[in-house]
């Protein structure tokens, strides 16, 4: 019996886990909330696992596909397909203004980082 690698088709075994370039927009300066523009995860096989952490305070959303913002917190965890759009949020819970930096790291591709953005929000008094 020959074995052939076609009926591995889907299941994840190796494959490319590297997705093309992805450039987020800084978020603000500006009242929250604020949020970038969406970016399609592409060219890679079946779904990654991205990572987001920040340095900085507020609070940090995702968009999956177009979707409703989602909390996640630093050291939170997606996953993402082939195809998935992606867009993030950041909002003040107090008066005031936060800023800081968020990179997003690919895990299923040893941490690589995907891309960083800086964020410059104001919830007014």
């Amino acid at each position: 019996m020959v074995v052939t690698a076609s009926i591995f088709t889907g299941l994840n075994v190796g494959g490319d886990r590297t997705p093309d370039a992805v450039n987020w927009a800084n978020i603000g300066p500006g009242n929250e909330p604020q949020n970038n523009a969406n970016q399609t995860l592409q060219n890679f096989d079946g779904s990654i696992n991205l990572e987001m952490n920040r340095t900085g305070s507020g609070q940090v959303y995702y968009s999956l596909n177009g979707g409703g913002f989602t909390f996640i917190a630093d050291g939170g965890q997606l996953s993402v397909s082939d195809g998935d759009t992606l867009r993030w949020q950041v909002a003040n819970i107090a008066p005031g203004t936060v800023t800081g930096t968020v990179t997003i790291t690919n895990e299923s591709d040893g941490s690589t980082t995907l891309d960083t953005f800086t964020y410059d929000v104001t919830l007014p008094l």
